[in-house]
Protein backbone atom coordinates (compact mmCIF):
# COMPACT_ATOMS: atom_id res chain seq x y z
CA UNK A 1 0.00 0.00 0.00
CA UNK A 2 1.30 3.45 -0.91
CA UNK A 3 0.54 6.07 1.74
CA UNK A 4 0.95 9.79 1.19
CA UNK A 5 0.59 12.56 3.75
CA UNK A 6 -1.40 15.40 2.25
CA UNK A 7 -1.42 18.00 5.02
CA UNK A 8 1.11 19.18 7.61
CA UNK A 9 -1.06 21.28 9.89
CA UNK A 10 1.35 21.01 12.85
CA UNK A 11 4.12 22.72 10.94
CA UNK A 12 2.05 25.90 10.86
CA UNK A 13 1.52 26.03 14.64
CA UNK A 14 3.77 28.46 16.46
CA UNK A 15 5.16 26.91 19.65
CA UNK A 16 7.93 28.02 21.94
CA UNK A 17 7.65 25.02 24.26
CA UNK A 18 7.19 21.82 22.31
CA UNK A 19 10.55 21.18 20.73
CA UNK A 20 9.24 18.11 18.98
CA UNK A 21 7.07 20.30 16.69
CA UNK A 22 8.52 21.73 13.51
CA UNK A 23 9.12 25.43 13.39
CA UNK A 24 6.75 27.89 11.77
CA UNK A 25 8.94 28.60 8.76
CA UNK A 26 10.14 25.06 8.26
CA UNK A 27 8.68 23.04 5.35
CA UNK A 28 8.81 19.53 4.11
CA UNK A 29 7.75 19.13 0.47
CA UNK A 30 4.39 17.46 0.00
CA UNK A 31 5.07 14.67 -2.49
CA UNK A 32 1.45 14.54 -3.61
CA UNK A 33 1.10 18.24 -4.52
CA UNK A 34 3.66 20.84 -3.59
CA UNK A 35 2.25 24.37 -3.65
CA UNK A 36 4.49 27.42 -4.00
CA UNK A 37 2.73 29.39 -1.25
CA UNK A 38 3.48 26.59 1.24
CA UNK A 39 7.19 26.39 0.41
CA UNK A 40 8.42 29.96 0.57
CA UNK A 41 9.26 31.99 3.61
CA UNK A 42 6.40 34.24 4.66
CA UNK A 43 3.84 32.35 2.55
CA UNK A 44 0.27 32.14 3.84
CA UNK A 45 0.00 28.51 4.88
CA UNK A 46 -3.61 28.93 6.00
CA UNK A 47 -5.04 30.34 2.75
CA UNK A 48 -8.22 28.35 1.96
CA UNK A 49 -7.48 28.68 -1.75
CA UNK A 50 -4.66 26.19 -1.24
CA UNK A 51 -7.24 23.70 0.02
CA UNK A 52 -9.33 24.23 -3.12
CA UNK A 53 -6.25 23.44 -5.16
CA UNK A 54 -5.77 20.27 -3.11
CA UNK A 55 -9.34 19.26 -4.02
CA UNK A 56 -8.38 19.63 -7.68
CA UNK A 57 -5.30 17.50 -7.04
CA UNK A 58 -7.38 14.75 -5.45
CA UNK A 59 -9.81 14.75 -8.39
CA UNK A 60 -6.91 14.58 -10.82
CA UNK A 61 -5.47 11.60 -8.92
CA UNK A 62 -8.85 9.80 -8.90
CA UNK A 63 -9.19 10.24 -12.66
CA UNK A 64 -5.64 9.42 -13.74
CA UNK A 65 -3.95 7.54 -10.89
CA UNK A 66 -1.07 10.06 -11.03
CA UNK A 67 0.14 12.50 -8.40
CA UNK A 68 -0.03 16.10 -9.62
CA UNK A 69 3.27 16.77 -7.73
CA UNK A 70 3.90 20.39 -8.91
CA UNK A 71 1.67 23.01 -10.42
CA UNK A 72 4.28 23.48 -13.15
CA UNK A 73 7.07 21.18 -14.31
CA UNK A 74 10.34 22.22 -15.97
CA UNK A 75 8.44 22.88 -19.22
CA UNK A 76 5.87 25.08 -17.44
CA UNK A 77 3.17 22.41 -18.04
CA UNK A 78 0.37 21.86 -15.50
CA UNK A 79 -0.31 18.29 -14.29
CA UNK A 80 -3.36 17.62 -16.49
CA UNK A 81 -1.45 18.54 -19.67
CA UNK A 82 1.76 16.58 -19.14
CA UNK A 83 2.61 13.93 -21.70
CA UNK A 84 1.76 10.46 -20.45
CA UNK A 85 -0.22 11.88 -17.52
CA UNK A 86 -2.86 14.05 -19.18
CA UNK A 87 -6.63 13.88 -18.69
CA UNK A 88 -7.13 13.15 -22.38
CA UNK A 89 -4.81 10.15 -22.30
CA UNK A 90 -6.51 8.80 -19.20
CA UNK A 91 -10.13 9.20 -20.34
CA UNK A 92 -9.86 8.92 -24.12
CA UNK A 93 -12.77 10.34 -26.17
CA UNK A 94 -14.91 11.13 -23.15
CA UNK A 95 -17.42 14.00 -23.53
CA UNK A 96 -16.23 15.57 -20.25
CA UNK A 97 -12.63 16.08 -21.45
CA UNK A 98 -12.99 19.71 -22.50
CA UNK A 99 -14.85 20.60 -19.29
CA UNK A 100 -12.25 18.90 -17.11
CA UNK A 101 -9.40 20.55 -18.96
CA UNK A 102 -10.97 23.96 -18.25
CA UNK A 103 -11.56 23.01 -14.61
CA UNK A 104 -7.94 21.97 -14.02
CA UNK A 105 -6.59 24.93 -15.97
CA UNK A 106 -8.09 27.11 -13.23
CA UNK A 107 -7.49 24.72 -10.36
CA UNK A 108 -3.78 24.28 -11.16
CA UNK A 109 -2.99 27.91 -11.99
CA UNK A 110 0.52 28.85 -10.84
CA UNK A 111 -0.63 32.11 -9.28
CA UNK A 112 -3.01 31.58 -6.38
CA UNK A 113 -5.01 34.65 -7.42
CA UNK A 114 -5.89 32.87 -10.69
CA UNK A 115 -7.21 29.71 -9.02
CA UNK A 116 -10.65 29.02 -7.53
CA UNK A 117 -11.31 31.76 -5.00
CA UNK A 118 -14.14 30.17 -3.01
CA UNK A 119 -15.65 26.76 -2.41
CA UNK A 120 -18.93 27.63 -4.17
CA UNK A 121 -17.00 28.25 -7.37
CA UNK A 122 -15.39 24.81 -7.12
CA UNK A 123 -18.67 23.00 -6.44
CA UNK A 124 -20.60 24.84 -9.16
CA UNK A 125 -17.96 23.97 -11.74
CA UNK A 126 -18.00 20.32 -10.68
CA UNK A 127 -21.80 20.19 -10.86
CA UNK A 128 -21.67 21.67 -14.36
CA UNK A 129 -19.21 18.97 -15.40
CA UNK A 130 -21.47 16.25 -14.03
CA UNK A 131 -24.46 17.77 -15.84
CA UNK A 132 -22.53 17.73 -19.09
CA UNK A 133 -21.70 14.07 -18.55
CA UNK A 134 -25.37 13.24 -18.00
CA UNK A 135 -26.36 14.80 -21.33
CA UNK A 136 -26.06 12.50 -24.35
CA UNK A 137 -23.09 13.28 -26.60
CA UNK A 138 -24.04 15.37 -29.66
CA UNK A 139 -24.56 13.55 -32.91
CA UNK A 140 -22.58 14.27 -36.02
CA UNK A 141 -24.42 17.20 -37.70
CA UNK A 142 -24.09 15.46 -41.06
CA UNK A 143 -26.04 12.44 -39.78
CA UNK A 144 -28.70 14.70 -38.22
CA UNK A 145 -29.00 16.69 -41.46
CA UNK A 146 -29.59 13.53 -43.50
CA UNK A 147 -32.29 12.30 -41.13
CA UNK A 148 -34.01 15.69 -40.82
CA UNK A 149 -33.82 16.31 -44.57
CA UNK A 150 -35.55 13.04 -45.34
CA UNK A 151 -38.28 13.84 -42.83
CA UNK A 152 -38.81 17.28 -44.37
CA UNK A 153 -38.96 15.76 -47.85
CA UNK A 154 -41.73 13.43 -46.71
CA UNK A 155 -43.83 15.85 -44.67
CA UNK A 156 -43.15 19.49 -45.54
CA UNK A 157 -44.85 20.68 -48.73
CA UNK A 158 -42.75 23.82 -49.32
CA UNK A 159 -39.63 21.65 -49.07
CA UNK A 160 -41.10 19.13 -51.50
CA UNK A 161 -41.95 21.86 -54.02
CA UNK A 162 -38.48 23.28 -53.58
CA UNK A 163 -37.03 19.89 -54.49
CA UNK A 164 -39.23 19.82 -57.61
CA UNK A 165 -37.92 23.24 -58.61
CA UNK A 166 -34.32 22.28 -57.89
CA UNK A 167 -34.66 19.26 -60.18
CA UNK A 168 -36.20 21.06 -63.17
CA UNK A 169 -34.15 24.29 -63.03
CA UNK A 170 -31.07 22.87 -64.87
CA UNK A 171 -33.30 21.57 -67.68
CA UNK A 172 -34.92 24.98 -68.14
CA UNK A 173 -31.50 26.60 -68.10
CA UNK A 174 -30.39 24.25 -70.89
CA UNK A 175 -33.35 25.30 -73.04
CA UNK A 176 -32.42 28.92 -72.46
CA UNK A 177 -28.84 28.10 -73.45
CA UNK A 178 -30.10 26.42 -76.62
CA UNK A 179 -31.98 29.57 -77.59
CA UNK A 180 -29.12 31.96 -76.90
CA UNK A 181 -26.54 29.69 -78.52
CA UNK A 182 -28.46 28.48 -81.57
CA UNK A 183 -31.26 30.88 -82.46
CA UNK A 184 -30.37 34.46 -81.62
CA UNK A 185 -29.77 36.45 -84.79
CA UNK A 186 -30.53 33.46 -87.01
CA UNK A 187 -34.31 33.69 -87.45
CA UNK A 188 -34.50 36.06 -90.42
CA UNK A 189 -37.20 38.67 -89.85
CA UNK A 190 -37.94 37.30 -86.40
CA UNK A 191 -36.27 38.03 -83.11
CA UNK A 192 -36.44 35.95 -79.94
CA UNK A 193 -35.59 37.47 -76.59
CA UNK A 194 -35.24 35.40 -73.38
CA UNK A 195 -36.88 37.30 -70.53
CA UNK A 196 -36.55 34.75 -67.74
CA UNK A 197 -38.92 35.36 -64.84
CA UNK A 198 -38.89 39.19 -64.99
CA UNK A 199 -42.65 39.27 -65.49
CA UNK A 200 -44.59 41.42 -63.08
CA UNK A 201 -47.70 39.24 -62.86
CA UNK A 202 -47.60 35.69 -64.18
CA UNK A 203 -50.72 33.98 -65.52
CA UNK A 204 -52.47 31.94 -62.87
CA UNK A 205 -52.04 28.20 -63.02
CA UNK A 206 -55.14 25.99 -62.92
CA UNK A 207 -56.79 26.21 -59.48
CA UNK A 208 -55.84 22.68 -58.40
CA UNK A 209 -52.14 23.13 -59.27
CA UNK A 210 -49.45 24.31 -56.85
CA UNK A 211 -46.77 26.73 -58.02
CA UNK A 212 -43.20 25.38 -58.19
CA UNK A 213 -41.94 28.92 -59.00
CA UNK A 214 -39.93 27.91 -62.08
CA UNK A 215 -40.55 30.03 -65.18
CA UNK A 216 -39.03 30.18 -68.65
CA UNK A 217 -40.28 32.80 -71.10
CA UNK A 218 -39.33 34.26 -74.48
CA UNK A 219 -40.57 37.34 -76.29
CA UNK A 220 -40.98 36.63 -80.02
CA UNK A 221 -41.08 39.64 -82.37
CA UNK A 222 -41.62 40.09 -86.08
CA UNK A 223 -39.44 42.83 -87.58
CA UNK A 224 -41.04 45.77 -89.46
CA UNK A 225 -44.35 45.32 -87.61
CA UNK A 226 -45.61 45.65 -84.10
CA UNK A 227 -46.42 41.97 -83.75
CA UNK A 228 -44.98 40.32 -80.64
CA UNK A 229 -46.09 37.49 -78.43
CA UNK A 230 -44.66 35.70 -75.41
CA UNK A 231 -43.94 31.98 -75.29
CA UNK A 232 -44.11 30.98 -71.64
CA UNK A 233 -43.31 27.76 -69.73
CA UNK A 234 -44.19 27.34 -66.08
CA UNK A 235 -43.89 24.44 -63.63
CA UNK A 236 -46.66 23.36 -61.25
CA UNK A 237 -47.29 20.33 -59.10
CA UNK A 238 -49.97 18.08 -57.76
CA UNK A 239 -49.19 15.40 -55.20
CA UNK A 240 -45.87 13.76 -56.07
CA UNK A 241 -46.03 14.81 -59.72
CA UNK A 242 -44.73 17.96 -61.38
CA UNK A 243 -46.25 19.37 -64.57
CA UNK A 244 -44.68 21.60 -67.19
CA UNK A 245 -47.26 23.95 -68.69
CA UNK A 246 -46.91 26.13 -71.77
CA UNK A 247 -48.92 29.04 -73.08
CA UNK A 248 -48.68 31.95 -75.51
CA UNK A 249 -49.49 35.45 -74.27
CA UNK A 250 -50.85 37.39 -77.27
CA UNK A 251 -49.98 40.92 -78.32
CA UNK A 252 -53.37 42.19 -77.12
CA UNK A 253 -52.29 41.52 -73.53
CA UNK A 254 -48.63 42.41 -73.90
CA UNK A 255 -49.34 45.92 -75.13
CA UNK A 256 -50.90 46.74 -71.73
CA UNK A 257 -47.57 46.19 -70.01
CA UNK A 258 -45.50 43.11 -69.31
CA UNK A 259 -42.95 44.22 -66.74
CA UNK A 260 -43.30 46.03 -63.41
CA UNK A 261 -46.46 48.05 -63.10
CA UNK A 262 -48.77 45.48 -64.65
CA UNK A 263 -51.49 44.94 -62.05
CA UNK A 264 -53.67 42.10 -63.28
CA UNK A 265 -52.40 38.61 -64.10
CA UNK A 266 -52.25 37.74 -67.77
CA UNK A 267 -55.00 35.44 -68.93
CA UNK A 268 -53.72 32.16 -70.29
CA UNK A 269 -54.88 28.88 -71.68
CA UNK A 270 -52.31 26.50 -70.29
CA UNK A 271 -51.30 23.44 -72.26
CA UNK A 272 -49.83 20.53 -70.31
CA UNK A 273 -46.51 19.64 -71.90
CA UNK A 274 -45.14 16.95 -69.60
CA UNK A 275 -46.23 15.30 -66.37
CA UNK A 276 -43.48 13.53 -64.47
CA UNK A 277 -42.30 12.53 -60.96
CA UNK A 278 -41.32 15.79 -59.31
CA UNK A 279 -37.67 14.93 -58.76
CA UNK A 280 -37.20 13.16 -62.13
CA UNK A 281 -37.66 15.81 -64.85
CA UNK A 282 -37.89 14.86 -68.55
CA UNK A 283 -34.84 14.85 -70.78
CA UNK A 284 -33.67 18.20 -72.07
CA UNK A 285 -34.24 17.18 -75.70
CA UNK A 286 -37.95 16.49 -75.11
CA UNK A 287 -38.45 20.05 -73.89
CA UNK A 288 -36.33 21.51 -76.67
CA UNK A 289 -38.43 19.61 -79.24
CA UNK A 290 -41.61 21.01 -77.72
CA UNK A 291 -40.10 24.48 -77.72
CA UNK A 292 -39.17 24.15 -81.42
CA UNK A 293 -42.71 23.08 -82.34
CA UNK A 294 -44.27 25.91 -80.38
CA UNK A 295 -41.91 28.50 -81.83
CA UNK A 296 -42.54 27.26 -85.38
CA UNK A 297 -46.31 27.48 -84.88
CA UNK A 298 -45.97 31.00 -83.48
CA UNK A 299 -43.90 32.26 -86.42
CA UNK A 300 -46.27 30.65 -88.95
CA UNK A 301 -49.19 32.36 -87.24
CA UNK A 302 -47.39 35.71 -87.56
CA UNK A 303 -47.09 35.09 -91.29
CA UNK A 304 -50.83 34.41 -91.58
CA UNK A 305 -51.84 37.61 -89.79
CA UNK A 306 -54.26 39.74 -91.79
CA UNK A 307 -52.83 43.04 -93.04
CA UNK A 308 -55.22 45.16 -90.99
CA UNK A 309 -53.89 43.62 -87.79
CA UNK A 310 -50.25 44.26 -88.62
CA UNK A 311 -48.85 47.70 -88.05
CA UNK A 312 -47.37 49.70 -90.82
CA UNK A 313 -44.08 48.55 -92.31
CA UNK A 314 -40.98 50.12 -90.85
Amino acid sequence: MRTTILDYGLSFNRSDVADELTGTDEHFRNEFLSLPEANVGGGDRRDPRSDYTAICGLLYFCLTGNYPEWLRDSNDTPPHKREGRSIGEALGEHPMISHLDAFFQTGFAANIADRFQDLDDVTERLRAILDSAAAPPPEDPIIVAVRASERLRRTNRPVQLGEFGKAITPVLQQINAYVTGNLLGKLGFFQIQPIGSNIATLPNLPPDIEDVTCVLSFLVRAEHCARQEMLLYRVGATGNEAIIFQTVIPMSQLQHGMMAGHQKPFEAQWREVFRYPGVSPPEKQLLIDDFKRSLNELMERFDETKPDVVSRLG
